[in-house]
């Protein structure tokens, strides 16, 4: 009963303080969507133009030598010819549902003919199997923003989401500074109280946090939801023309998403109690927590992972391409902030970040302490 009064309490205490949500928020929002806008093409004008070069003339003609001499494939060729032109039509008017059918009966078409194995083009076969819209984001036309579009790559975010956590843990140091008489003597990022009391700290750290991530999904999933229709928004379709289809279903990865938020507040709230339990200096406090992200950005830009230390987190491209294309691990590597996934640059911003807010700390607690005595 105490620890929900508690946390009650805490919760109260953080809304009234806008700039424990309203950073978090800005800042997710300010990673996930881009910094100028981007011109691009109608979604006719994009399926037009894919249509021609996913079934384009070159790979007829290679499928007319190819069947030459063989009368079942000689019909699969003239097959592909009329589904090519249905394709184009389908194109024109912009059905997606139609688009996706149509392209996945060309390539099975072309497959027959060149004897090539589906696994390219599990994409199309997906969509159409399932009567879904294909959606295009064209990442080769795009100015990048700082981390992909949310909507369009759900599965490359996680990243995000070190400074995210990172940031509200930190304000949240800051804003559970000692402010009684009885802890004017205490130097630390956290007063030192009961376990339950610390407990409804983490969970009121974690409330607050989800709900900014939450809020910055919506925000950030509606420039290409907008722009590319809604449809079944659930199972948003990347498609690259340099790359194989992907295909990443939303609700599982915003699922991921959060529990990785839920995982690094309790695991940092946790690093900090512990600290400061031993030893509560600011010193001691701040070196522990840059050890533990100095040594994962470390052990990410030696090759541990993605491929073995992310793979248990559901949100991560190696665990979406395996389980929702069939096919084995596929490391894809994101240099928003440099190096292999830009963890290495990513910690020591945040060993900066950490080390400034323990100066501000300092020098707040100890004012304090002039004031209080």
């Amino acid at each position: 009963m105490n620890m929900m009064i508690e946390l009650r309490n805490d919760l109260r205490r953080i809304w009234r303080e806008p700039v424990f949500w309203l950073v978090p928020l800005v800042l997710a929002v300010v990673l996930m969507l881009p910094l100028r806008p981007v011109t691009h093409e109608t979604t006719v004008q994009t399926m037009v133009r894919e249509a021609k070069t996913d079934a384009s003339t070159m790979k007829l003609d290679n499928m007319r030598s190819l069947a030459q001499g063989n009368k079942a494939k000689t019909a699969d060729y003239h097959a592909a010819v009329a589904e090519r032109s249905k394709l184009q039509q389908i194109a024109r008017r912009g059905d997606r549902v139609a688009y996706a059918k149509s392209m996945s009966r060309f390539m099975t078409l072309e497959e027959r003919v060149e004897g090539t194995a589906p696994s390219d083009f599990q994409g199309f076969h997906y969509l159409a199997k399932h009567s879904m819209p294909i959606y295009f984001y064209n990442i080769e036309r795009q100015r990048e923003p700082v981390l992909k579009y949310l909507g369009e790559n759900l599965g490359l975010t996680y990243q995000s989401m070190f400074i995210l956590v990172i940031l509200a843990v930190t304000v949240a140091y800051l804003i559970w500074l000692p402010q009684h008489k009885d802890e004017r003597a205490q130097f630390s990022l956290v007063p030192r109280r009961p376990v339950t009391v610390q407990l409804a700290q983490a969970s009121a750290v974690f409330i607050s946090v989800s709900a900014a991530f939450i809020g910055s999904v919506i925000l950030a999933s509606l420039v290409p939801l907008v722009r590319n229709g809604f449809g079944q928004w659930l199972y948003p379709i990347v498609h690259n023309t340099s790359e194989q289809n992907q295909i990443f279903a939303a609700g599982p990865l915003v699922l991921g998403q959060i529990l990785l938020v839920i995982a690094f507040v309790f695991l940092l709230t946790g690093i900090g109690t512990l600290a400061l339990t031993l030893r509560p200096t600011l010193v001691t406090n701040v070196v522990v927590q840059l050890v533990f992200v100095l040594g994962a950005s470390l052990t990410t830009a030696n090759g541990v992972a993605p491929q073995n230390l992310f793979r248990f987190i559901p949100s991560t491209y190696v665990w979406t391409r395996g389980v929702m294309m069939g096919s084995g691990s596929m490391q894809f590597e994101i240099n928003a902030f440099g190096l292999v996934g830009g963890l290495l640059v990513l910690g020591v911003y945040g060993c900066l970040a950490l080390g400034l807010a323990g100066y501000l700390v300092h020098r707040r607690a100890g004012r304090l302490c002039t004031v209080a005595m």
